[in-house]
């Protein structure tokens, strides 16, 4: 008789080459698991350190506001004329409180950031103002006339006001006065007062005049990082 050979799948040597399939697969399964989990790991790490990132220079910036940068300016003489800014040439760039030495006249920068009439005395009649503060720039060119001569004083410190009386100059928001919404007077003189963006620009003095458009006060938000200009001798921040 015959013998009658069994199916392939039922005999015991393909069960265990099944069985030996079905665990390489799954243990080959795991292990692209794990691999998945620890390159999220990765990328949350990579995130975590964007944020601490983010962190320090957030606080790097508020401390800068407390404290301006070095200024660079050197005290210096000048007779009437012309004087070149820049690095090793007649001015040092950086900021200055300038006085006359003799006589009055103006005092200008070519390209009209400084623009003042400046004399050893205060002349109300003539916005005339006995100092004024400026930031001279490298490439500008301080211009001169009818003054005897300037004494130029580089400022040694810059601390941000909140309230308080200002004389003639420029002034950084931030580094000089403190951001913030305020009240702004006129103590002393009529002129002009503006920001450097444009958004304040006032005809601002003792009494007003409607005339001229010249108004004794005005409330105004100063910004970090603008620069408010006043040609009057004197005015008065009131913070809100």
């Amino acid at each position: 008789m015959k013998k009658i050979k069994k199916p392939f799948y039922k005999k015991w040597w393909f069960w265990v080459i099944v069985v030996i399939f079905f665990i390489g697969a799954a243990t080959g399964g795991g292990s692209d698991s794990k691999t998945s989990k620890s390159s999220n790991n990765h990328v949350k790490a990579a995130v975590s350190s964007t944020k601490k990132t983010k962190t320090v220079a957030s606080s790097s910036s508020s401390s800068s506001v407390a404290s301006a940068p070095a200024n660079t300016a050197k005290t210096v003489d000048l007779a009437t004329g012309s004087w070149s800014v820049g690095t090793g040439k007649d001015i040092e760039p950086g900021w200055y409180t300038i006085t006359a030495t003799g006589g009055s006249g103006n005092l200008q920068t070519d390209d009209g950031e400084v623009n003042a009439i400046l004399g050893t005395t205060v002349d109300n009649d003539l916005d005339q103002v006995d100092s004024y503060r400026a930031d001279l720039k490298s490439g500008q060119t301080l211009q001169l006339s009818g003054l005897q001569g300037v004494h130029l004083a580089a400022i040694t410190s810059r601390v941000p006001v909140g309230s308080g009386n200002l004389s003639a100059g420029s002034y950084e928001v931030g580094y000089d006065i403190k951001p913030g919404r305020y009240t702004i007077s006129a103590v002393q003189g009529s002129g002009n007062l503006q920001t450097d963006d444009g958004i304040v620009n006032e005809i601002l003095g003792t009494t007003a005049d409607a005339s001229l458009g010249q108004v004794t006060n005005v409330t105004v938000n100063l910004i970090e990082g603008e620069t408010l200009n006043s040609s009057l001798e004197q005015i008065s921040l009131i913070k809100k």
